[in-house]
């Protein structure tokens, strides 16, 4: 479940693994590529929703570059 701290909602690796279906040690490796702008908070990622939907729109466009 996402996190919300004040106006930003925030999901986690395990968010988005079970939102996606997309396997953690993948999304971890995006986001350690920046193909997922995201930020580290201890030693877990965190996307916020706003990142999220830019990522989903270019991927839907065609613009993300080989994401493996």
């Amino acid at each position: 479940m996402a996190k919300q701290i004040g106006d930003i909602k925030l999901y986690s690796v395990r968010d988005l693994n079970k939102d996606l279906g997309v396997n953690e040690r993948t999304l971890r490796n995006w986001f350690n590529k920046r193909k997922l702008n995201g930020v580290k908070i201890g030693i877990e990622w965190h996307i916020t929703e706003e990142n999220l939907k830019k990522f989903l729109n270019a991927e839907d466009a065609g613009k993300t570059k080989d994401l493996e």
